[in-house]
């Protein structure tokens, strides 16, 4: 009872974070909301592309984490996070959608690695400058025997850490989901 009060406002007042045992509300909502992301699209493109790079398929991932200020798909974009597809405005250079200098600053590095991309099949060498002066980091390939740590790139704002490598995205989920979500190709 009492956790069913906190998760609906408790004492601490709605939305707000409970101390001790007690949860903020929406809490088992969103947990329930991100482990069916994780299964339904993190694990399985966990899957998907360990799989290509079995079969010796070049394979470059990324996780973006960066909640929008701005977005023609959502409102209260601060409760849903980075959702799916908060990417495109990005990789394209929406202007509209890119409402602070950091935001702008992430687009143009991500415009620069699929342009790259597009061009010879590697985001980081191409024929296309890059916007800013500064070259955004180097994106890591997955490891030629796709381990079970495979490095991810994470795309977010400077203030949010920026653009980095993430080894082991997930791992422990994806892992948990392993039984359901394992093919015969696996």
């Amino acid at each position: 009872a009492e956790a069913r009060a906190a998760v609906e406002g408790g004492e601490e007042g709605e939305g707000e974070a409970a101390a001790g045992n007690r949860v903020v509300k929406g809490y088992y909502y969103m947990a329930a909301m991100r482990s069916a992301g994780d299964y339904a699209i993190t694990c399985r493109v966990r899957q998907m592309a360990r799989s290509l790079r079995r079969r010796r398929h070049r394979v470059f991932a990324y996780y973006f984490t960066h909640t929008p200020n701005r977005s023609v798909n959502y409102g209260q974009l601060q409760s849903i996070g980075a959702f799916h597809g908060a990417e495109v405005p990005f990789a394209f250079y929406d202007a509209f959608e890119l409402s602070t200098l950091d935001e702008r600053s992430l687009a143009a590095d991500m415009g620069c690695y699929w342009r790259n991309f597009a061009h010879t099949g590697d985001p980081n060498r191409g024929p296309s400058p890059c916007v800013r002066a500064a070259v955004p980091p180097r994106w890591p390939e997955l490891s030629a025997a796709g381990g079970d740590r495979a490095t991810t790139l994470r795309l977010d704002v400077g203030a949010a850490g920026g653009i980095a490598p993430l080894v082991g995205l997930k791992d422990k989920q994806c892992d948990a989901f392993l039984p359901a979500t394992s093919s015969p190709s696996r």
